[in-house]
């Protein structure tokens, strides 16, 4: 009997450790490598849990915009600025629906897939869905916790041939701001490269850009391709603007407006030379316009429609 009881300690004492990180404690942080499109400032975003609330009996977390390079934009900041997690998975409140709608699911095996709900706030965003599929799952050492980690492939439903890569870690996450860089409507302008560190106000700083500090942007060693000028004529436009595009693959355009707004996606299968684009029922302004590759190349430009 004694060997049975020794043997059955052991067993607890050799088996896996479980991910013990708790989602989003109030008081953790995240910070981001940014730049603003408009100035070409870059630097570091910090965004962190600030508060715990009851919403619909449920208790929950939210998050807010600290510091940095990249200001909030108001059309769409609220849509996962809440959430709250159960059996291991995260749920976001939509504003604008006032339901809470699935973020993560830390239950999927490889091969498995969960759907995310692309905003829903009329007239900048368009209502869409995100489809995640588990492409491997393993358990990570960070600062001496045992973390699962997921490698996720995802792509829009709306545009099935066009997929992203994600890294996203049980009890931290991953995604910028809560939100997915090539979504429909986000709450910044798109200027997130990447998540430098998370500090968690029980486990520490875990550093995810090679023990660089959080909180100073370093050109040398931050995870981003390099940014080309998008060419575009002419410059005022009034109703057509030519947009000159990097050539090869696949390809995004999105349109912003000053205020850092999600205005229009366009995806191209195959990238022209010169891309025609109507800016004739734009208000008169400055706005950007941001390519990216399928590859992560970027490209930009400003250009101001009289």
């Amino acid at each position: 009997m004694k060997k049975l009881i020794f043997l059955f300690l052991m067993l607890i004492v050799l088996a896996p450790a479980q991910a013990q990180l708790e989602w989003a404690p109030v008081g953790a942080k995240y910070y981001y490598s940014t730049w603003w499109g408009f100035s070409g400032e870059t630097g570091v975003t910090v965004v962190e849990v600030a508060g715990d609330t009851m919403v619909q009996g449920k208790n929950c977390r939210y998050f807010r915009r600290a510091s940095g390079t990249v200001p909030w934009t108001a059309a769409c900041q609220a849509f996962y600025d809440i959430t709250y997690s159960e059996n291991r998975q995260v749920y976001f409140l939509d504003e604008y629906t006032q339901d809470f709608k699935l973020f993560y699911d830390f239950n999927k095996m490889p091969g498995e897939v969960w759907d995310v709900t692309l905003c829903g706030y009329e007239p900048w965003c368009q209502v869409d869905t995100l489809r995640m599929q588990v492409a491997a799952v393993t358990d990570t050492v960070l600062n001496n916790v045992t973390v699962r980690k997921m490698n996720l492939t995802s792509y829009i439903l709306s545009y099935p041939t066009y997929t992203f890569q994600w890294v996203v870690y049980e009890g931290i996450g991953n995604i910028p701001v809560m939100h997915f860089f090539w979504e429909r409507c986000i709450t910044v302008e798109a200027g997130i490269l990447n998540l430098r560190c998370y500090e968690s106000p029980t486990h520490g700083i875990f550093n995810f850009v090679g023990g660089q500090p959080c909180g100073v942007y370093t050109a040398a060693g931050e995870a981003q391709a390099a940014v080309e000028q998008l060419r575009m004529y002419p410059n005022p436009a009034r109703e057509w603007l030519n947009v000159e595009l990097p050539q090869g693959g696949r390809g995004q355009l999105a349109l912003y407006d000053a205020q850092g707004r999600l205005l229009k996606t366009q995806y191209l299968d195959a990238v022209p030379e010169s891309w025609p684009l109507d800016v004739s029922a734009l208000p008169t302004g400055m706005y950007l316009l941001l390519y990216r590759s399928e590859g992560g190349a970027a490209a930009l430009g400003r250009f101001v429609r009289e």
